[in-house]
């Protein structure tokens, strides 16, 4: 009977003390997941969702005009909503800082758009491996388990993408273009020109070099085609709308167009730890190289038909174009075909 007992009364202190166990591992668990969901960047600071913060910076631009450090108005900034650094980072393109570059490109593109960069490696961004000019493409974060795995596995074939800790969706292209920036000031600060770009765009590389060469003596500026006398877009279908809530003004100040601009190295800094104190919005051409370009006193220097959208197949316009917008990804190969045409031009 004693044994009995005793053999009963063990396998119930056992059997308590796995349910003890299970239980606390269960909680455990959650709390895990809760303290990694709170500490993910990508759940915290999204401007898309946060209806206060989009009060602030619509009351920050009606109140206190263009390009006005905000931090001592006690209104939101983009340091609140911004994740520093990157998941990916590419340093390896930028030996010694930039230092022996003419030219860093830098690509926006979308997580999904793996075959537009692969297209770009096959055909103008060949130019990576000559005439001192590095090229790099960024993206932001995916909450697509999949589409992370590919990224992960493209950059360790090619070795050349960047990642920031921002959601990649359209209104966050500013957040994009604040990480760009944050990346050459960390790890490309000697590069002489940066051109910031799109996945969607044919750029002449040789043709960018010798612009270059002529602006050398140039500081302090953002070059490209310029942008005068626009409006916002108040079409509700349009993903270009704002509201007269979202941005107050009846017209956008002279910016410099976003598909594709050149900026001297001298302004990165700048313009990076300005961007952080002042008020986010969603268009990153204007906000840099119009409102940050005109608070900060940046030159934008025009350059007749920088960014060309009437070229077709011809083979002297496409050599005299800096940069072709809307290039659909079998156009690519054309453009290319076409530029290594020996013509006369």
């Amino acid at each position: 009977f004693f044994k009995m007992t005793f053999y009963n009364s063990f396998t119930f202190g056992v059997r308590v003390n796995r349910n003890v166990v299970c239980y606390s591992i269960f909680i455990l668990i959650i709390w895990c997941t809760c303290i990694m969901y709170f500490l993910n960047p990508l759940n915290v600071g999204n401007p898309n969702n946060t209806e206060e913060y989009r009060e602030d910076y619509a009351e920050s631009l009606s109140k206190v005009g263009l390009g006005i450090s905000l931090s001592k108005r006690g209104l939101r900034t983009i340091r609140s909503i911004y994740t520093p650094g990157h998941k990916l980072n590419a340093a390896h393109i930028c030996k010694a800082q930039g230092a022996n570059l003419r030219l860093l490109i830098v690509v926006t593109s979308d997580p999904y758009h793996f075959g537009d960069r692969v297209d770009i490696r096959r055909t103008w961004g060949q130019f990576r491996k000559q005439m001192n000019v590095a090229i790099a493409f960024v993206v932001g974060q995916t909450k697509s388990f999949y589409n992370s795995r590919k990224i992960l596995e493209e950059d360790y074939t090619y070795g050349d993408i960047i990642q920031g800790n921002f959601i990649d969706v359209y209104d966050n292209l500013s957040l994009k273009t604040l990480s760009i920036l944050e990346w050459v000031n960390r790890y490309c600060s000697r590069v002489k020109f940066l051109l910031k770009t799109d996945d969607d765009m044919f750029i002449n590389v040789p043709l960018l070099l010798e612009l270059i060469a002529k602006h050398l003596d140039t500081h302090r500026s953002i070059l490209g085609s310029q942008a005068k006398n626009l409006t916002p877009v108040r079409d509700t279908s349009s993903k270009y709308f704002l509201s007269p809530h979202d941005f107050p003004l009846a017209e956008f100040p002279q910016f410099v167009c976003g598909p594709a601009y050149l900026m001297t190295s001298d302004v990165i800094s700048e313009l990076y730890n300005h961007a952080l104190n002042s008020a986010f919005f969603k268009l990153e051409d204007v906000l840099f190289t119009g409102i940050f370009a005109k608070s900060l006193k940046i030159a934008q220097v025009n350059i007749e038909g920088f960014v060309r959208e009437d070229v077709g197949f011809d083979n002297c316009q496409v050599k005299h174009a800096y940069a072709i917008h809307n290039v659909k990804r079998n156009e690519k190969f054309l453009y290319w075909k076409l530029f290594l045409e020996d013509k006369p031009v």
